[in-house]
């Protein structure tokens, strides 16, 4: 894991900000994300896109001209500290949209991050993963949610 990391720091990520953003999931989908690698495959993406685009929206907001784009790298761990049964997601997200300028890359820096922000970000990324496990016929886990709330 160290050298892995070491390999992130060294020779992948640029030497921009990082943010780091850890995502875990309720009770209920704990079991079913653990047995069913597609369907926890697919939420993972749902997370990132959306944190992506985030991103790439608030560049833009802040200037960016033309498509900004932001990267990730994700960790998926399947089990918490004391051993349990926990598949959740640890993402570093580059904390900056880039855009092309001619042949030069541009960096938006992305500034403070507000608590509502993740909170919309949070949102919006809930609301796509229940829409895929509704029409995936996923109805317990639905059900488990909504009491839940």
């Amino acid at each position: 894991m160290c050298a892995t990391a070491a390999n992130l720091n060294e020779d992948v990520l640029p030497e921009v900000a990082h943010r780091p953003w850890v995502l875990t999931f309720p009770f209920p989908w704990r079991r079913r994300l653990a047995q069913d690698g597609a369907s926890f495959g697919v939420l993972t993406r749902i997370f990132v896109e959306s944190v992506e685009r985030f991103h790439e929206e608030r560049a833009a907001r802040r200037g960016a001209c033309g498509a900004a784009k932001s990267g990730a790298v994700t960790v998926v761990q399947r089990t918490s500290g004391d051993m349990r049964l926990n598949p959740h997601l640890h993402v570093v997200f580059l904390d900056a949209a880039y855009h092309e300028d001619g042949t030069e890359l541009v960096w938006n820096e992305l500034g403070h991050l507000r608590t509502r922000e993740v909170g919309q970000v949070l949102e919006h990324a809930v609301g796509r993963m229940l829409r895929y496990l509704r029409r995936h016929g996923h109805l317990e886990i639905e059900h488990d949610v909504e009491e839940d709330d």
